[in-house]
This record gives C-alpha cells, structure tokens and sequence, in this order.
C-alpha cells in the first residue's frame, strides 16, 4: 500500500538531484510548506472492499516511515449518492478499510476524504470494469539470467490498457544446518518445526509495469517481460514462483501510472525524459486552494492471477552455479557452550570420547540460520 508514496519519494528525489546539476542547492532543514496529503486507495470489485491508505508527504532529510493522517473520515460513494464510510484499523495508523461494499460491474465510484483538520478531499468518478484472466506465464533465460514473460488478451476487446504487480517467492537454505537446540543449559534434538535450515522468503515487485493494446486490431499483450533476476542468485538455488496480479485500468489511470513511471525509473541522465508533475484523479473541495497538490490515484478495479514454479532442476541445464556462503565452524566441550551460545548455533553433536563428556560442532548464526536472509521457516500453504 505504501507503492506511490515511495515512489514519489524517488521522483523528488530525482528532481533535486537534476536541479542540483545547475548550481549547487542545500536542502534545508525543514520544509516552508506543510506537507501534502498521499493517496493509495482502490475498490475490488470481486472482495467487495475498499482499502485506502494516507500519509503525508515528508522532508528529504527525514527519515523512517511517512507519518499517518489518522483521525480522518474516508468515504467510498457511488452516482445516486449512496456512501460507504471506511473504518480506520486500529493497529495500522493511516489505513482505512471496509469489506462488503456492494459494488457492480458498470457501476461509477468515487471516494471522499475528511481530514480532521476540517479539509475535504474528492476523486472523480472512476468506472468499473472486468479484468480478464492471464493466459500464460512463460519464463526462458536471458542475458545470463532468468526472464518471466506474461500473456493476456481480452476476448471483447474492451481492455486495452493494464497494469501488473507480483508477489516473488523462493525457497533457499541456510549454509549450514543446525540439529542440535541449547536451551536452559541444555543440548536437545530440533524438532521438525523448530528447522531454522530450509526458509522461504517473498519479495514484492518494485516497478511499474504497464502494457496498451490501443494499436493494435486485437486486445492482446504478448511476452510481456515481467521479473528478471540472475540465474546464480540465491533465488533459484530450490524452488522459485511468481504471483502476477492483472489489474484492466482506464485510459486516465494507464496516464497517470505511465507519468509515475517515468518520473521514478527512466530518468538517470540529462538525456532521459525530465521530471513533471504527477496528476492524479484527486483535488480539496472545502473552498480552500484548490490548485493544493495531492498524490495518488482512487482506482476502482477487479484482478485477476496467475502463478508460476521454476525448480532448480529445470534450470540446472543452463549452468547456473549456486551462490555460496563462506563459512567456518569450531569444536566446543559442554561446559564452553554457554558462553558461546549468544552468536553460535549448534551443527552437530560428537559422542563423548572415553573419560570424556560430548563435544559440538558450533557455527555462527549467519551461517545456520536461513531467517537471518529475511525469510521464514514456515512453508507457505501454496507451497508445490
């Protein structure tokens, strides 16, 4: 939900920088404008839900998260005036949600926004559609890497313009494997749920993906370049799989992604497109300014989803080498594991020697334990 307030982040971020290749520019301390209001926000038409996330923009020198505009009233309305009040979730500051809104296919949405400063924030009506299901998702190597390419069409040619998420997902394993668990002065045998070996990690898609039949006879995309990643990194070492999320948008919203896009991840030299100003389908109503920029985009919208497995063995053809971690380990009697025990797992267990207790093989946590990579060692229901 945090996608276009991050992305923005890069767009001022970019702009400062271009401006900066002119003349030196300091950044000041604080900003002399309060800080302007950030939208993520959409309906699904199939949950029934409406989701709208909103945060504030904030100084290039701050840092952390965003901070929440809590305390505002959020409002999906349709045409006849008909409205739906979104509920503000007690442990997610900023986030507003409501599932079992009756929504149509056809039908026009808006959402309004009551800030509790008093200001008022209206969307234009924004039209309804079905996504049509993804065909395919294909993937073959490329560039030393491995390429994951989609294919849609829309058989009543009412499409025409989309927009991709996806969910990666990887099992990958620790460089080495601890069997042995020190608790309260004791060595026990891991138990299979408590295997901190095997670890399955999910990394959500970063970019903007976007594609347009409008020129063409039929709607249809085809071998659209999804995710790329080196086929020697960690994910591919087991099992890798992708979730791709369809999202049929509107002409308007195709723009609006399609400015996004350029402002954040095509400009890099004075040679590329240079940054402008990001509109979206959002602007204050109460009578104060109304030319009060606000970021982000109400959408209205169904998707659909397609998932994909690739196995080590079907890329091992292609000769990727497995990324490795370097690793050492040492020896330890009983009574030395305690003091070892803060930054060191236990690998394995040597049977006492004669007139002598039981020695273990210990390593460090970076190398026994896969959780320290990010993932978790609990595998996913989907999971083939």
């Amino acid at each position: 939900m945090n996608t276009i307030y991050k992305l923005l982040t890069l767009w001022v971020a970019t702009l400062t920088l271009l401006t900066g290749c002119v003349e030196p520019f300091e950044l000041p301390e604080s900003a002399p404008d309060e800080s302007l209001l950030v939208v993520d926000g959409h309906v699904n038409l199939e949950l029934g839900q409406a989701m709208v996330r909103l945060t504030r923009t904030q100084n290039l020198n701050e840092e952390g998260t965003p901070p929440a505009e809590t305390g505002a009233q959020v409002s999906v309305e349709n045409e006849q005036g008909e409205s739906t009040g979104l509920i503000a979730q007690p442990y997610d500051d900023g986030l507003y949600m409501f599932t079992g809104i009756r929504l149509e296919y056809g039908e026009k949405y808006r959402l309004r926004i009551k800030t509790r400063s008093g200001r008022e924030y209206l969307s234009e009506f924004v039209s309804s559609q079905k996504t049509p299901a993804i065909d395919s998702l294909t993937w073959n190597v490329e560039r030393e890497g491995v390429q994951v390419r989609l294919n849609t069409h829309d058989p009543r040619n009412s499409t025409r313009y989309y927009r991709w998420e996806y969910e990666e997902t990887y099992e990958y394993t620790a460089a080495m494997q601890s069997n042995w668990l020190y608790e309260a002065g004791q060595v026990r045998w891991r138990t299979p749920a408590e295997s901190i070996f095997t670890c399955w990690k999910t990394e959500p898609s970063t970019n903007i993906y976007l594609g347009t039949s409008v020129q063409l006879a039929e709607d249809v995309i085809r071998d659209l370049p999804l995710a790329f990643g080196n086929g020697n990194s960690r994910k591919y070492s087991k099992k890798y799989s992708i979730l791709v999320k369809q999202y049929g948008i509107s002409r308007e919203e195709f723009e609006y992604w399609q400015m996004l896009k350029r402002n954040t991840e095509n400009v890099g030299s004075l040679f590329d497109a240079q940054p402008s100003q990001v509109t979206g389908n959002i602007a204050r109503v109460d009578g104060g300014n109304p030319e009060e920029s606000v970021f982000g985009y109400f959408s209205v919208r169904s998707m659909s989803t397609k998932r994909l497995f690739i196995s080590v063995d079907e890329l091992s053809a292609h000769g990727f080498k497995k990324e490795y971690q370097s690793c050492d380990y040492i020896t330890v009697g009983f009574r030395q594991l305690a003091e070892y025990m803060n930054y060191n797992l236990i690998l394995d267990e040597i049977p006492p020697s004669p007139g002598g207790g039981p020695a273990y093989i210990i390593a460090p946590v970076a190398c026994a334990d896969c959780r320290v990579l990010g993932g978790e060692n609990r595998k996913p229901v989907y999971w083939e």
